[in-house]
């Protein structure tokens, strides 16, 4: 009986490493080598079995209906992503030594993280978080030593992108009369701007926004003193 080109591939598929290797020995073998020979397929390109192949007809489906996965494909690096490793480098080359987090790093007195978007991949936006209390004086707007070279590492990744965009939010605890927090939240993100702006000659169209919130964008939602609300946001983005 005469095999079916189907058949053949099938058998193929379980089979022809050695065929193609030219080490058909038995009976059955030289049949299915002779029978190939006057298939369309043969005298076209012969692709060896892939892995998926051979799962499929072990599993008793068809090869034809096979799709076999596509790789991932590679998620392209933008501004945000240079801007990160950037800051990164210049903490790194500073001897600082870093903690990983979710997404980022931190060292005492700031953290740096990534936010995705909704594909999960892709950088839409860096928070860049100064601890208020590291960054300075109780009720002082005016920036500490360390938190000055904090922010001149930043300053220095951004100035390297000028389509990086920052907005700048000071935020404080809930202690306080609120007219006196919303002062100085105002003024203490004001000075990390003048910072940028003077150190690095960051312009206003990379500081598109500086606001003071006071404690309402609470990290920690108590109305007791709590550290972790008491920060400047650096938020960069590419619009």
């Amino acid at each position: 009986m005469r095999l079916s080109c189907r058949s053949i591939a099938v058998a193929l598929t379980g089979a022809s490493l050695f065929l193609f290797a030219g080490c058909a020995t038995t009976p059955a073998q030289r049949v299915i080598l002779n029978e190939i020979k006057g298939c369309p397929v043969y005298e076209e390109e012969v692709a060896f079995p892939t892995l998926y192949q051979e799962q499929a007809v072990a599993a008793g489906g068809k090869v034809e209906q096979v799709v076999e996965p596509e790789p991932d494909e590679e998620v392209a690096e933008n501004d945000l992503d240079r801007v990160y490793n950037t800051v990164r480098e210049e903490f790194e080359d500073s001897n600082l030594k870093l903690e990983e987090i979710a997404n980022g790093f931190r060292e005492q007195g700031l953290s740096v993280e990534k936010k995705v978007g909704p594909d999960g991949k892709v950088t839409r936006e860096l928070v860049i978080s100064i601890d208020g209390d590291v960054s300075f004086a109780h009720g002082s707007s005016k920036l500490t030593k360390r938190a000055a070279r904090l922010v001149e590492k930043v300053g220095a990744a951004m100035a390297q992108y000028p389509n990086a965009k920052a907005r700048i939010g000071g935020h404080t605890d809930s202690t306080g009369p609120f007219r006196v927090n919303k002062w100085l939240s105002l003024e203490r993100a004001r000075s990390v701007e003048k910072a940028l702006k003077t150190k690095h000659k960051l312009s206003d169209s990379q500081i598109i926004e500086v606001k003071g919130y006071a404690d309402t964008r609470k990290i920690v939602d108590t109305m007791k003193s709590e550290p972790r609300n008491r920060r400047v946001e650096i938020r960069v983005s590419l619009d």
